[in-house]
Protein backbone atom coordinates (compact mmCIF):
# COMPACT_ATOMS: atom_id res chain seq x y z
CA UNK A 1 0.00 0.00 0.00
CA UNK A 2 0.82 3.86 -0.24
CA UNK A 3 2.76 5.99 1.83
CA UNK A 4 3.11 9.83 1.12
CA UNK A 5 6.78 9.65 0.36
CA UNK A 6 9.11 11.49 -1.68
CA UNK A 7 10.06 10.23 -4.05
CA UNK A 8 13.34 12.22 -6.01
CA UNK A 9 13.27 11.22 -9.56
CA UNK A 10 9.86 12.13 -10.21
CA UNK A 11 10.97 15.57 -9.28
CA UNK A 12 13.64 14.95 -11.78
CA UNK A 13 11.62 13.66 -14.36
CA UNK A 14 10.02 17.57 -14.52
CA UNK A 15 13.31 19.18 -15.65
CA UNK A 16 13.05 16.83 -18.57
CA UNK A 17 9.62 17.78 -19.35
CA UNK A 18 9.99 21.18 -18.92
CA UNK A 19 13.48 21.04 -21.45
CA UNK A 20 11.21 19.13 -23.77
CA UNK A 21 8.82 21.77 -24.01
CA UNK A 22 11.56 24.43 -24.00
CA UNK A 23 13.04 22.93 -26.83
CA UNK A 24 9.71 22.60 -29.18
CA UNK A 25 8.99 25.82 -28.59
CA UNK A 26 12.47 27.26 -29.05
CA UNK A 27 13.09 25.50 -32.39
CA UNK A 28 9.26 25.61 -34.00
CA UNK A 29 10.66 27.93 -36.77
CA UNK A 30 13.32 24.78 -37.39
CA UNK A 31 11.01 22.05 -38.41
CA UNK A 32 12.31 21.27 -41.63
CA UNK A 33 15.74 21.17 -40.44
CA UNK A 34 15.12 18.76 -37.30
CA UNK A 35 14.78 15.40 -36.98
CA UNK A 36 10.89 14.25 -36.47
CA UNK A 37 10.90 13.05 -33.08
CA UNK A 38 12.65 16.68 -31.96
CA UNK A 39 9.75 18.29 -33.38
CA UNK A 40 7.26 16.32 -30.63
CA UNK A 41 8.57 18.95 -27.91
CA UNK A 42 5.29 19.48 -26.44
CA UNK A 43 4.37 16.46 -25.10
CA UNK A 44 6.76 16.92 -22.02
CA UNK A 45 3.05 18.43 -21.04
CA UNK A 46 1.71 14.90 -21.70
CA UNK A 47 4.46 13.78 -19.15
CA UNK A 48 3.25 16.52 -16.74
CA UNK A 49 -0.34 15.89 -16.74
CA UNK A 50 0.28 11.97 -16.10
CA UNK A 51 2.50 12.69 -13.38
CA UNK A 52 0.00 14.61 -11.85
CA UNK A 53 -2.24 11.97 -12.00
CA UNK A 54 0.26 9.03 -10.67
CA UNK A 55 1.49 11.27 -7.56
CA UNK A 56 -2.03 12.62 -6.50
CA UNK A 57 -3.33 9.25 -6.58
CA UNK A 58 -0.50 7.26 -4.80
CA UNK A 59 0.13 10.04 -2.42
CA UNK A 60 -4.05 10.74 -1.39
CA UNK A 61 -5.59 7.07 -2.01
CA UNK A 62 -4.91 5.93 1.57
CA UNK A 63 -6.57 9.51 2.98
CA UNK A 64 -9.16 9.28 0.80
CA UNK A 65 -9.95 5.51 1.53
CA UNK A 66 -9.34 5.48 5.71
CA UNK A 67 -11.68 8.97 5.62
CA UNK A 68 -8.44 11.45 6.93
CA UNK A 69 -8.67 13.17 3.38
CA UNK A 70 -9.52 16.94 4.01
CA UNK A 71 -10.65 18.85 1.48
CA UNK A 72 -9.79 22.50 3.06
CA UNK A 73 -6.00 20.82 3.64
CA UNK A 74 -6.23 20.00 -0.34
CA UNK A 75 -7.22 23.03 -1.48
CA UNK A 76 -4.60 25.36 0.54
CA UNK A 77 -1.97 22.90 -0.90
CA UNK A 78 -3.23 23.35 -4.53
CA UNK A 79 -3.88 27.12 -4.15
CA UNK A 80 -0.25 27.35 -2.64
CA UNK A 81 1.74 25.32 -5.11
CA UNK A 82 -0.03 27.13 -8.21
CA UNK A 83 -0.87 31.12 -7.52
CA UNK A 84 1.70 32.90 -5.63
CA UNK A 85 4.38 32.26 -8.77
CA UNK A 86 1.66 33.04 -11.31
CA UNK A 87 0.22 35.65 -9.86
CA UNK A 88 3.67 37.04 -9.22
CA UNK A 89 4.22 36.37 -12.63
CA UNK A 90 1.14 37.77 -14.24
CA UNK A 91 1.63 41.13 -12.23
CA UNK A 92 4.97 41.59 -13.94
CA UNK A 93 4.08 41.17 -17.50
CA UNK A 94 0.92 43.28 -17.04
CA UNK A 95 2.98 45.90 -15.59
CA UNK A 96 5.26 45.63 -17.79
CA UNK A 97 3.52 45.69 -20.85
CA UNK A 98 0.41 48.52 -19.44
CA UNK A 99 -2.23 48.42 -21.91
CA UNK A 100 -1.52 45.26 -23.98
CA UNK A 101 -3.90 43.39 -21.89
CA UNK A 102 -7.76 43.81 -21.22
CA UNK A 103 -9.52 43.68 -17.73
CA UNK A 104 -10.94 40.43 -18.64
CA UNK A 105 -8.18 38.94 -19.82
CA UNK A 106 -6.17 39.49 -16.84
CA UNK A 107 -8.82 37.77 -14.58
CA UNK A 108 -9.10 34.87 -16.49
CA UNK A 109 -5.26 34.43 -15.82
CA UNK A 110 -5.76 34.86 -12.25
CA UNK A 111 -8.10 32.51 -11.74
CA UNK A 112 -6.22 29.84 -14.06
CA UNK A 113 -9.52 30.06 -16.16
CA UNK A 114 -8.13 31.60 -19.42
CA UNK A 115 -8.05 28.40 -21.29
CA UNK A 116 -12.13 27.52 -21.39
CA UNK A 117 -12.26 31.07 -23.03
CA UNK A 118 -10.23 30.34 -26.46
CA UNK A 119 -9.53 33.80 -27.32
CA UNK A 120 -7.57 33.82 -24.18
CA UNK A 121 -5.92 30.74 -23.88
CA UNK A 122 -2.34 31.52 -25.60
CA UNK A 123 -2.21 35.06 -24.50
CA UNK A 124 -0.84 36.97 -21.90
CA UNK A 125 1.90 33.63 -20.51
CA UNK A 126 1.17 31.39 -23.05
CA UNK A 127 2.22 28.02 -21.20
CA UNK A 128 -0.74 29.08 -18.49
CA UNK A 129 -3.44 27.38 -20.56
CA UNK A 130 -2.19 23.79 -18.72
CA UNK A 131 -3.07 25.21 -15.73
CA UNK A 132 -6.54 25.80 -16.21
CA UNK A 133 -6.23 22.20 -17.34
CA UNK A 134 -4.61 21.30 -13.92
CA UNK A 135 -7.14 22.96 -12.05
CA UNK A 136 -9.88 21.40 -13.44
CA UNK A 137 -8.48 17.79 -13.09
CA UNK A 138 -8.11 19.29 -8.90
CA UNK A 139 -11.36 19.40 -8.09
CA UNK A 140 -12.54 15.67 -9.88
CA UNK A 141 -9.09 13.92 -8.81
CA UNK A 142 -10.29 13.09 -5.00
CA UNK A 143 -13.65 11.38 -6.64
CA UNK A 144 -11.61 9.94 -9.42
CA UNK A 145 -9.03 9.07 -6.74
CA UNK A 146 -11.40 7.53 -4.15
CA UNK A 147 -13.48 5.38 -7.28
CA UNK A 148 -10.15 3.84 -8.68
CA UNK A 149 -8.90 2.94 -5.05
CA UNK A 150 -12.07 1.15 -4.12
CA UNK A 151 -12.17 -0.90 -7.40
CA UNK A 152 -8.82 -1.20 -7.24
CA UNK A 153 -8.57 -2.78 -3.21
CA UNK A 154 -11.56 -4.80 -4.28
CA UNK A 155 -9.51 -6.78 -7.25
CA UNK A 156 -6.61 -6.79 -4.96
CA UNK A 157 -8.87 -8.72 -2.02
CA UNK A 158 -10.47 -11.08 -4.06
CA UNK A 159 -7.01 -12.39 -6.05
CA UNK A 160 -5.12 -12.07 -2.58
CA UNK A 161 -3.92 -15.08 -2.17
CA UNK A 162 -2.28 -15.68 -6.11
CA UNK A 163 1.12 -15.01 -6.93
CA UNK A 164 2.49 -11.23 -7.15
CA UNK A 165 3.09 -11.99 -11.35
CA UNK A 166 -0.50 -13.48 -11.41
CA UNK A 167 -1.23 -9.83 -9.51
CA UNK A 168 0.63 -7.95 -11.03
CA UNK A 169 -1.17 -8.96 -14.49
CA UNK A 170 -4.97 -9.05 -13.44
CA UNK A 171 -3.93 -5.12 -12.13
CA UNK A 172 -2.55 -4.60 -15.72
CA UNK A 173 -5.44 -5.87 -17.55
CA UNK A 174 -7.69 -4.33 -15.84
CA UNK A 175 -5.87 -0.79 -16.21
CA UNK A 176 -6.03 -1.32 -19.88
CA UNK A 177 -9.45 -1.64 -20.08
CA UNK A 178 -10.17 1.05 -18.02
CA UNK A 179 -7.84 3.44 -20.51
CA UNK A 180 -9.67 2.80 -23.34
CA UNK A 181 -12.91 2.92 -21.29
CA UNK A 182 -11.30 6.68 -20.01
CA UNK A 183 -10.29 7.33 -24.60
CA UNK A 184 -14.19 6.70 -25.23
CA UNK A 185 -15.41 8.89 -22.71
CA UNK A 186 -12.90 11.73 -23.04
CA UNK A 187 -14.20 11.26 -27.01
CA UNK A 188 -17.62 11.78 -26.16
CA UNK A 189 -17.25 14.37 -23.37
CA UNK A 190 -15.61 16.87 -25.87
CA UNK A 191 -17.95 16.18 -28.79
CA UNK A 192 -21.28 17.05 -26.38
CA UNK A 193 -18.82 20.03 -25.01
CA UNK A 194 -18.12 21.14 -28.88
CA UNK A 195 -21.91 20.72 -29.68
CA UNK A 196 -22.96 22.41 -26.69
CA UNK A 197 -20.84 25.53 -27.40
CA UNK A 198 -21.97 25.93 -30.63
CA UNK A 199 -25.37 26.00 -30.45
CA UNK A 200 -25.32 28.27 -27.08
CA UNK A 201 -22.36 30.33 -28.84
CA UNK A 202 -22.13 29.94 -32.41
CA UNK A 203 -18.36 28.93 -31.64
CA UNK A 204 -16.98 25.24 -32.88
CA UNK A 205 -13.84 24.72 -30.59
CA UNK A 206 -11.66 22.74 -32.83
CA UNK A 207 -8.72 22.78 -30.37
CA UNK A 208 -10.98 21.57 -27.54
CA UNK A 209 -8.95 17.82 -27.16
CA UNK A 210 -5.72 19.84 -27.13
CA UNK A 211 -7.04 23.03 -24.25
CA UNK A 212 -9.69 20.71 -21.91
CA UNK A 213 -9.72 18.47 -19.32
CA UNK A 214 -12.68 16.72 -21.09
CA UNK A 215 -9.75 16.20 -24.03
CA UNK A 216 -6.45 15.80 -21.38
CA UNK A 217 -7.94 13.69 -18.85
CA UNK A 218 -6.97 10.27 -20.42
CA UNK A 219 -3.45 11.53 -20.09
CA UNK A 220 -4.35 11.96 -15.80
CA UNK A 221 -6.06 9.02 -15.75
CA UNK A 222 -2.72 7.34 -17.24
CA UNK A 223 -0.63 8.20 -14.73
CA UNK A 224 -3.53 7.42 -11.95
CA UNK A 225 -3.88 3.71 -13.56
CA UNK A 226 -0.20 3.59 -13.18
CA UNK A 227 0.00 4.44 -9.54
CA UNK A 228 -2.87 2.26 -8.78
CA UNK A 229 -0.47 -0.67 -10.00
CA UNK A 230 2.53 0.49 -7.88
CA UNK A 231 0.02 0.83 -4.55
CA UNK A 232 -0.18 -2.80 -4.94
CA UNK A 233 2.84 -3.78 -6.97
CA UNK A 234 6.06 -2.18 -7.33
CA UNK A 235 9.07 -4.27 -8.61
CA UNK A 236 12.34 -3.54 -6.43
CA UNK A 237 14.70 -6.04 -8.08
CA UNK A 238 17.47 -4.78 -9.55
CA UNK A 239 17.14 -3.45 -13.01
CA UNK A 240 13.81 -3.66 -12.68
CA UNK A 241 13.03 0.00 -13.10
CA UNK A 242 15.65 0.57 -15.50
CA UNK A 243 14.22 -2.32 -17.70
CA UNK A 244 10.20 -0.52 -17.32
CA UNK A 245 11.53 2.86 -18.08
CA UNK A 246 12.92 1.89 -21.16
CA UNK A 247 10.06 -0.02 -22.78
CA UNK A 248 8.18 3.10 -21.68
CA UNK A 249 10.48 4.61 -23.92
CA UNK A 250 9.90 2.69 -26.24
CA UNK A 251 6.38 2.88 -26.25
CA UNK A 252 6.53 6.68 -26.12
CA UNK A 253 9.16 6.39 -29.18
CA UNK A 254 6.39 4.32 -31.00
CA UNK A 255 3.10 6.37 -30.03
CA UNK A 256 5.47 9.80 -31.82
CA UNK A 257 6.55 7.53 -34.77
CA UNK A 258 2.84 6.31 -35.10
CA UNK A 259 1.59 10.35 -34.91
CA UNK A 260 4.24 11.50 -37.16
CA UNK A 261 3.04 7.99 -40.32
CA UNK A 262 -0.76 9.40 -39.66
CA UNK A 263 0.13 13.08 -40.80
CA UNK A 264 1.89 14.55 -37.68
CA UNK A 265 0.27 16.39 -34.87
CA UNK A 266 -1.69 18.70 -37.14
CA UNK A 267 -2.84 15.24 -39.46
CA UNK A 268 -3.35 12.54 -36.91
CA UNK A 269 -6.62 13.58 -35.81
CA UNK A 270 -8.29 13.10 -39.16
CA UNK A 271 -6.75 9.16 -38.96
CA UNK A 272 -9.24 6.86 -37.61
CA UNK A 273 -6.64 5.70 -34.87
CA UNK A 274 -4.93 9.08 -34.61
CA UNK A 275 -6.92 9.03 -31.07
CA UNK A 276 -5.07 6.25 -29.85
CA UNK A 277 -1.97 7.39 -31.05
CA UNK A 278 -2.20 10.65 -29.44
CA UNK A 279 -3.11 9.40 -26.07
CA UNK A 280 -0.56 6.51 -26.46
CA UNK A 281 2.02 9.62 -25.79
CA UNK A 282 0.58 9.87 -21.65
CA UNK A 283 0.15 6.11 -21.49
CA UNK A 284 3.47 5.41 -22.56
CA UNK A 285 4.97 8.67 -19.50
CA UNK A 286 3.14 6.94 -16.96
CA UNK A 287 4.84 3.45 -17.67
CA UNK A 288 8.48 5.76 -17.47
CA UNK A 289 6.94 7.06 -14.28
CA UNK A 290 6.12 3.53 -12.48
CA UNK A 291 9.90 2.36 -13.98
CA UNK A 292 11.23 5.83 -12.23
CA UNK A 293 9.42 4.93 -8.77
CA UNK A 294 10.65 1.36 -8.96
CA UNK A 295 14.45 2.56 -8.73
CA UNK A 296 17.51 1.94 -10.60
CA UNK A 297 20.00 3.73 -12.26
CA UNK A 298 18.24 6.18 -14.23
CA UNK A 299 16.10 6.71 -11.40
CA UNK A 300 19.09 7.88 -9.06
CA UNK A 301 20.24 9.87 -12.37
CA UNK A 302 16.88 12.01 -12.10
CA UNK A 303 17.03 11.24 -8.50
CA UNK A 304 20.24 13.49 -8.43
CA UNK A 305 20.61 17.21 -6.48
CA UNK A 306 21.40 18.80 -10.01
CA UNK A 307 18.09 17.07 -11.41
CA UNK A 308 16.00 17.70 -8.27
CA UNK A 309 16.49 21.15 -8.46
CA UNK A 310 15.98 21.75 -12.01
CA UNK A 311 12.91 19.93 -10.94
CA UNK A 312 12.20 22.01 -7.93
CA UNK A 313 12.97 25.03 -10.57
CA UNK A 314 10.51 23.94 -13.77
CA UNK A 315 7.34 25.48 -12.72
CA UNK A 316 9.19 28.91 -13.00
CA UNK A 317 10.79 27.95 -16.41
CA UNK A 318 7.54 26.54 -17.83
CA UNK A 319 6.08 29.96 -17.28
CA UNK A 320 9.28 32.32 -17.69
CA UNK A 321 10.13 30.83 -21.09
CA UNK A 322 7.19 33.06 -23.23
CA UNK A 323 6.50 34.97 -20.40
CA UNK A 324 6.35 39.08 -21.79
CA UNK A 325 8.29 41.37 -19.75
CA UNK A 326 9.22 45.03 -21.13
CA UNK A 327 9.54 45.29 -24.13
CA UNK A 328 10.24 41.57 -24.90
CA UNK A 329 6.83 39.94 -25.82
CA UNK A 330 8.82 36.88 -25.50
CA UNK A 331 11.25 36.26 -23.43
CA UNK A 332 13.35 32.74 -23.78
CA UNK A 333 12.25 33.43 -27.66
CA UNK A 334 13.91 36.93 -27.40
CA UNK A 335 16.87 35.46 -25.95
CA UNK A 336 16.93 32.43 -28.72
CA UNK A 337 16.68 34.99 -31.56
CA UNK A 338 19.38 37.50 -30.52
CA UNK A 339 21.73 34.53 -30.34
CA UNK A 340 20.43 33.62 -33.86
CA UNK A 341 21.49 37.39 -34.83
CA UNK A 342 25.00 36.62 -33.33
CA UNK A 343 25.36 33.75 -35.85
CA UNK A 344 24.78 30.48 -33.77
CA UNK A 345 23.36 27.70 -34.89
CA UNK A 346 19.85 27.27 -33.85
CA UNK A 347 20.37 24.30 -31.86
CA UNK A 348 23.55 26.22 -29.96
CA UNK A 349 21.37 29.38 -29.55
CA UNK A 350 18.11 27.02 -28.01
CA UNK A 351 20.69 26.28 -25.25
CA UNK A 352 21.74 29.50 -24.63
CA UNK A 353 18.35 30.28 -23.84
CA UNK A 354 17.64 27.62 -22.09
CA UNK A 355 20.76 27.73 -19.50
CA UNK A 356 20.01 31.82 -19.37
CA UNK A 357 16.39 30.89 -18.35
CA UNK A 358 17.18 27.34 -16.21
CA UNK A 359 19.76 29.81 -14.36
CA UNK A 360 16.86 32.86 -13.76
CA UNK A 361 14.37 29.94 -12.81
CA UNK A 362 16.51 28.56 -10.37
CA UNK A 363 16.94 32.03 -8.93
CA UNK A 364 13.54 32.25 -8.44
CA UNK A 365 12.62 29.10 -6.83
CA UNK A 366 14.98 29.64 -4.33
CA UNK A 367 14.43 33.37 -3.61
CA UNK A 368 11.06 33.32 -3.93
CA UNK A 369 8.61 30.00 -4.90
CA UNK A 370 10.64 27.65 -1.98
CA UNK A 371 10.47 30.15 0.65
CA UNK A 372 7.14 31.93 0.08
CA UNK A 373 5.79 27.80 -0.01
CA UNK A 374 7.44 27.09 3.23
CA UNK A 375 6.18 30.00 5.23
CA UNK A 376 2.20 29.63 3.80
CA UNK A 377 2.23 26.06 4.71
CA UNK A 378 4.12 26.35 7.95
CA UNK A 379 1.04 29.63 8.28
CA UNK A 380 -2.32 27.61 7.12
CA UNK A 381 -0.91 24.18 7.39
CA UNK A 382 1.00 23.59 10.02
CA UNK A 383 3.48 22.26 7.93
CA UNK A 384 7.44 22.18 7.30
CA UNK A 385 8.61 21.28 3.85
CA UNK A 386 7.41 20.80 0.47
CA UNK A 387 4.91 18.04 -0.04
CA UNK A 388 2.60 17.87 -3.13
Amino acid sequence: MSSPVHIPALTGIRAVAAGMVFYGHMLVGHQTEIPDLMRYGWTGVNIFFALSGYLFTYLYSDKLLNNTFSWSDYIKRRLIRIYPLTTLLICLAVLSQWGEYSIPNILLHLTLLQAWVPDSRLSLISPMWTLTVEESYYFSAPILIYALGSAYNDVSRRIQHSNSTTRFLVLTCISVLLWLGTLVFANGAVKLYQNALVYFTNYWDNEAWTFTILGRIVDFVSGMLAASIARYYLPKKRYAGDAIVIIGVCLYIAALTCITSMGGPNGVGAHRLGIIAQNSVGAAAAVIIYGLHSGGIISRVLGSKPMHLMGEASFALYLLQLMPLLWWPKLGMQIFYNMQAAGMHHYVAATVSYVVINLVSIGVFLAFERPVSRYLRHRFLQERGLVA
